[in-house]
């Protein structure tokens, strides 16, 4: 990486490093490294995808990634992903555990002291991450249910773990007040469809 960077101006490479939790074998954090030629205001830069948002095509793809380097205007970017199956509770939490990892990805040119900003999406911080259930399909393998949080709306989706950043199916989720109209819970819209199927 020192030497020779992770891309070219035409094509798209990336490094991917997935960190374990140490009481587990369960990846804690998946980095994308990407990286572009173009004189930049940010030399570089760590990204935290919220949880929920890692199946967005800016942030699960490498198109993507390079496209969110651009609108940073960073030169190199690492784009945090965080795993299903670890707890996260701050946006500080995750710099303190990932700053000694982030600096070993540094550009051999990044000036002496410099410190490397952590960026995320909007005011969502960590983002939320409910389990519903998860079971093994014979066709498909491994597969979680779970609700996320995206900005103000609330999503439950299927994901095949062998393709962990893509969602197999959504729904929307609205709140529906209980008899007593004081306990409200989250339900299926079910007049809605929300996005295509694959």
């Amino acid at each position: 990486l020192a030497k020779g960077g992770v891309a070219s101006d035409n094509s798209i490479e990336e490094v991917c490093l997935q960190l374990c939790s140490e009481d587990s074998q369960a990846v804690k954090y998946s980095m994308f490294l990407t990286e572009r030629t173009a004189v930049s205001r940010l030399l570089y830069a760590a990204f935290i995808v919220p949880q929920g948002r890692e199946v967005e095509w800016l942030f699960a793809t490498a198109e993507g990634r390079r496209q969110l380097a651009e609108s940073a205007d960073c030169q190199r970017l690492v784009v945090i992903h965080l795993g299903r199956d670890a707890s996260f509770s701050t946006i500080q939490q995750i710099q303190d555990e990932l700053s000694g990892h982030i600096l070993e990805f540094s550009p051999p040119d990044l000036p002496s002291g410099y410190k490397v900003p952590f960026l995320s999406a909007g005011a969502e911080q960590v983002g939320s991450r409910t389990e519903r259930c998860r079971g093994r399909s014979q066709i498909s393998g491994d597969y979680v249910v779970e609700d996320v949080q995206v900005e103000q709306s609330f999503y439950r989706r299927l994901i095949f773990l062998s393709r962990p950043n893509l969602t197999q199916s959504e729904a929307h989720l609205v709140t529906k007040k209980g008899k007593n109209k004081k306990a409200s819970t989250r339900v299926v819209d079910v007049l809605n469809l929300v996005s295509t199927y694959h």
